[in-house]
């Protein structure tokens, strides 16, 4: 996650304008610290409900579907679009 998280800024500028870039990844960063820390408080509430790690990996099911979903919707969104990302070598 830390290698994903590293990389997202510089994904991040791709999808705002100039006039915008600095403000949109610093939200982006700020919502990622933020869903680090509501995740750790969800995990402990999971386990104050007695949940077993089979339970919370079916609850965390959920939340993973979403995104895979949202992903899949960027991806084609993008590709309808056609747009191209520039290749490092």
């Amino acid at each position: 996650m830390n290698g994903a998280q590293a990389s997202m800024g510089a994904i991040a500028t791709l999808h705002y304008p100039t006039s915008a870039r600095a403000t949109g990844v610093s939200w982006m960063l700020g919502m990622g610290r933020a869903g680090g820390i509501v995740g750790a408080m969800m995990g402990a509430w999971l386990f104050q409900f007695g949940l077993d790690y089979k339970g919370i990996f079916q609850v965390l099911l959920i939340p993973g579907l979403f995104a895979s979903l949202a992903l899949l919707g960027l991806m084609l969104t993008l590709k309808w679009k056609n747009v191209v990302y520039p290749r490092s070598h």
